[in-house]
Order: structure tokens, then sequence, then C-alpha cells
């Protein structure tokens, strides 16, 4: 009986420790695998995700540089103001933060979106900077008046792009949520173009050019945050692997860099 327990139990070591060196031998095989998933995790910028914001700036490139361009510009503004004379308000002074403001709300009253309220918080900021490093250079450039003449700094519109800015924010966080979160967002920040218009601030041309901008940052920005959050998760992935050689058993420990 001793005899049979004893022969038992040395198989069941022979099985575990054959187990345990048929998984070392394949410890290359893991690796391999664990380092494709982190590069198939790897966040890519794509050229397609930019075509319609760069469409935008591009008509207002257009407006801006080409005659028939400018002719509808200012076509426009005319209609507007005669259409609207004494139109005067400063809701797009609101509106062109409150697609963000949804985001901040909604995270803190209990319906989470793609990010925790910290990376929302980094990725909005990071996404005005952007915004901000464009617009303000071009402003100072470009130096054309305003529809109204009070200013010579019209290109492109700093309140449209920050409302894109929020409602692309919006929709990348909310989104897939529901899509009448980024429908919302998109509204507000249209609105807040047209009201620029109605203001007789901006040209049309220049509206345009300005949403362009502020999707095209809000973009990059979530392109920049993802690929620091890939690198952190690769610099902290660890591979421990049991292995059982040469009549000894330990772990192989592996840093992925």
């Amino acid at each position: 009986m001793i005899s049979l327990i004893r022969n038992q139990y040395l198989v069941l070591i022979f099985l575990l420790l054959h187990g345990v060196s048929s998984f070392a031998q394949s410890d290359s095989m893991i690796n391999l695998k664990v380092r494709d998933s982190l590069i198939q995790q790897k966040p890519v910028l794509r050229i397609k995700q930019f075509i319609i914001p760069a469409s935008m700036v591009g008509y207002g490139f257009f407006t801006l540089l080409n005659s028939s361009g400018k002719r509808l510009n200012q076509t426009t503004s005319n209609e507007i103001v005669e259409d609207y004379p004494f139109f005067n308000t400063g809701l797009d002074n609101i509106l062109q933060y409150t697609p963000a403001a949804a985001v901040f709300g909604l995270n803190v009253g209990g319906i989470k979106g793609k990010n925790n309220l910290k990376d929302e918080a980094l990725i909005y900021a990071m996404a005005m900077g952007i915004n901000a490093g464009v617009v303000f250079p071009l402003k100072k450039i470009v130096r054309l008046e305003r529809p109204d003449q009070s200013k010579a700094n019209s290109f492109p519109s700093g309140h449209t792009s920050t409302a894109f800015v929020a409602a692309e924010f919006l929709r990348k966080e909310y989104g897939e949520v529901s899509v009448w979160y980024a429908i919302g967002g998109y509204a507000v920040a249209t609105g807040t173009g047209v009201l620029r218009m109605l203001n007789n601030r901006h040209w049309l041309g220049y509206v345009v050019a300005g949403a362009g901008i502020g999707i095209a940052s809000t973009k990059l920005a979530y392109f920049i945050h993802d690929r620091i959050k890939w690198k952190n998760q690769q610099k902290r992935a660890l591979i421990i692997v049991p292995y059982f050689q040469n009549n000894s058993f330990g772990f192989n420990i592996q840093k992925l860099f």
C-alpha cells in the first residue's frame, strides 16, 4: 500500500515538473504574444480622422485668399446685418464652454465616459492648449478686420474653435454612451458659430475654419494622451514565467521596454 502511494506520488511529481518544463519552453512564445498584444494596442495617428477638419480649415483659407470666397463672406455678412440689424447677445461667450462642462458634470454625476475625471481634465487642457497655439498666432499673423471693424483679429474664430474643442471632447467621452450627447454638443458648438456671425463679429469662412481647428485639436490631444498612456503601461508590463531546468526550479521575470 505504501509502495503504491509512493509510486502515485512520484508520477504526480513527474507530471507537474513536466508541465512546468513545457511551460518554460514556451517562454519565448508567451513573451512574443504579450509583446504583440501591446504593439496591437499602440495608438496610431490616422490621417483619415483629420480629413473633415482639414477640409473645414481649407475652406476658411479659401475665403481668406480667393476673391470669390471673400465675396461670399461679405455677402453673407451683409445679409445677416440686413435681417438682424440690432442683434446682440453674450450667450456665445457661455456656449463655447458648455459641451466641456457637460463632460465634467456627467462624470461627477456618476455617468462614466471613456476616461476618468483626471484624464478628462488633462485631455481637455491639452486640447485647449493645442487650439490656442494655433488660433492666436494665426490671428496675429493674418490680422484681418472683423465685420464690425472693431479689431483686426478675425481669422480664425476663437469662440468657434473653443466650442468645437468642447463638442468633440463630449463626443469622444460620451458618444458611445448615447449618440445624443455628440449631437447635442455639436449643436451647441454650431450655435456658437452662428451667434458669432449674428453678432457681426466673424465672417462665415473664418467660423468654419475655427470649427475645423477645434475638432482637430481635440483629436490630436486624445492621440497624445493615449500614446503616453500606452507607453506608461508598456514600462510597467512584467512577464513572470516559472521554469524548471537542470534540476532547479524558479521564475523568469522580464520587463518590457
